[in-house]
């Protein structure tokens, strides 16, 4: 916490000489802006690392460069997450999906981590249904990379598999005569819901948390 501080003072004191020397909308200060959000986040000031993110992004924007744009808005959504601003933080993990889908491929074990991030957001939000269908394609993604042995291949399948079961308990179809086949989200297997595994609502609440 000392030298996040240490940092926050003297990068504050960089940003003011280079706004003088190179002006506010210089692409040469859009750097110090971020690594200034970043050291602001680390010291809990997540406003003011929101606030120095949105003008990073907006001056690399205002000068065309492409590269550091994922880079800003997966930091930025970072900031919306820790101000309970959810709906915000989907807006720029979105877009940092499309950036990585297209920069790195759809199967790219980076766009699956931002997959994973997007569910946790909508879950936030209430949507298990958008939850589950972002935890689904994280989860094939990693299959496909990893292997279906691989440790964070199992962790995500278990995360899934007790989301689909949460999302069924919710559902107004738990109360009805309807199958699994007719609740589960689009793209996921109703095999894959097996309340056996989630028997306790403590693990449930663990295991996901875990990903937040």
């Amino acid at each position: 916490m000392g030298d996040s501080k240490k940092q926050v003072s003297f990068l504050t004191r960089a940003l003011e000489i280079q706004e003088k020397h190179y002006g506010k909308d210089s692409y040469e200060i859009a750097f110090t802006l971020f690594h200034l959000a970043n050291a602001s986040g680390e010291i809990g000031d997540f406003e003011k690392m929101k606030n120095l993110l949105t003008r990073s992004l907006q001056i690399v924007e205002k000068h065309h460069e492409e590269k550091p744009v994922g880079l800003i808005l997966s930091r930025l959504a970072i900031a919306f997450k820790s101000t309970g601003d959810f709906k915000k933080q989907i807006d720029v993990l979105s877009r940092a999906l499309k950036i990585s889908e297209k920069d790195l491929g759809i199967d790219h074990p980076k766009t699956g981590e931002i997959l994973v991030k997007l569910g946790i957001a909508w879950r936030h939000l209430g949507n298990y249904e958008k939850q589950n269908d972002f935890f689904f394609r994280a989860f094939k993604i990693n299959e496909k990379c990893s292997g279906k042995a691989h440790p964070e291949t199992i962790k995500l399948k278990e995360i899934l598999e007790i989301s689909l079961y949460e999302y069924w308990k919710k559902s107004e179809y738990h109360c009805s005569s309807k199958t699994s086949e007719q609740y589960s989200p689009k793209f996921v297997n109703p095999s894959m819901i097996k309340p056996q595994r989630v028997a306790s609502s403590s693990r449930s609440t663990f295991e996901v948390s875990r990903w937040i």
